[in-house]
């Protein structure tokens, strides 16, 4: 059979040669073809006639099964036939307060779907596309229906869930998705001035919380809100470089007062700063023409 349920009990029918009379007595035994380190159990199967026995599958995981019966002493070759069914997950559930996960990891995960197995062989990925994180200690805690893991540093919404067990992957699922929790930003301070110059270049630390893990790449902009979206500046150079609570950016070229700041990690915006930053004030020294004295 193909696609066999995780939990077992699918009765399956063993067609060949030379298996003895009815009611011989007969053992099957399965190994997974996608991951040699799951232990599948013994089958106790029934002979009917020479040709055919009858067997009734174990609980198990993993893809491309090899079977080898054993009759009267006597071992057959191996034989590939059929699969487990590959895991699927229906939703995602993150146990913490907010019910999102802290940009420094370690909050447990919850994942509900089919075919997840009894606990050999579990592996979770989370990302924009389902690959980019590694969830850690993930464990059956319910069998072939919930599965347990611990988040890890990392930033971003919406992010798409996938397992992996006995060596098979489930597909992208729009049920199972978590996020991380969004930017916070608390200040601004223009290292060793007060005021920003016209030509950019100042560094500029932005504080708060929840900014992502060292090295994390940041979008950061600064304006007038009631100015509109096309009149904001972009800083330059923003990363993170104290872990979830600092980003250091580069200021642009610019005018004006009154800039409140935001910040874009993962994808997710951070509130508008209450704090503002200001460029320096024109300054005219002299002119030349018509009128100029000296």
């Amino acid at each position: 059979a193909s696609q066999l349920p995780t939990l077992g009990g699918s009765a399956l029918e063993v067609v060949g040669d030379n298996f003895g009379p009815g009611s011989t007595f007969a053992t099957m035994s399965v190994r997974s073809g996608t991951d040699p380190s799951v232990v599948l159990p013994q089958m106790n199967c029934t002979v009917l006639s020479h040709s055919t026995m009858s067997c009734v599958a174990p609980e198990g995981v993993g893809g491309a099964l090899m079977w080898q019966a054993l009759i009267g002493g006597q071992r057959s070759e191996w034989f590939a036939a059929g699969e487990y069914a590959a895991p699927s997950l229906a939703s995602a559930r993150v146990v913490s307060e907010s019910g999102t996960m802290p940009t420094w990891g370690g909050v447990v995960v919850q994942l509900f779907g089919d075919n997840l197995g009894t606990g050999q062989s579990v592996r979770a990925r989370y990302g924009p596309t389902g690959s980019e994180y590694e969830a850690q200690s993930c464990r059956v805690v319910s069998a072939h229906a919930q599965v347990e893991c611990v988040s890890v540093p990392g930033v971003g919404g919406a992010l798409a869930w996938t397992v992996s067990v006995g060596g098979q992957n489930s597909s992208v699922s729009g049920g199972a998705r978590t996020s991380y929790t969004a930017p916070v930003l608390q200040s601004v301070t223009i290292l060793g001035a007060t005021e920003l110059v016209t030509e950019g270049g100042q560094t500029v630390l932005l504080r708060g919380s929840q900014l992502g893990p060292l090295g994390s790449a940041v979008q950061a902009q600064y304006g007038r809100v009631e100015q509109g979206p096309s009149r904001q500046l972009w800083a330059q150079s923003c990363v993170v470089d104290v872990a979830h609570s600092q980003v250091r950016c580069q200021s642009a070229a610019g005018t004006g007062v009154g800039h409140t700041w935001e910040v874009l990690v993962g994808g997710q915006s951070s509130n508008r700063t209450e704090q503002t930053t200001k460029y320096a004030a024109p300054i005219v020294t002299s002119y030349t023409g018509i009128g100029a004295v000296g």
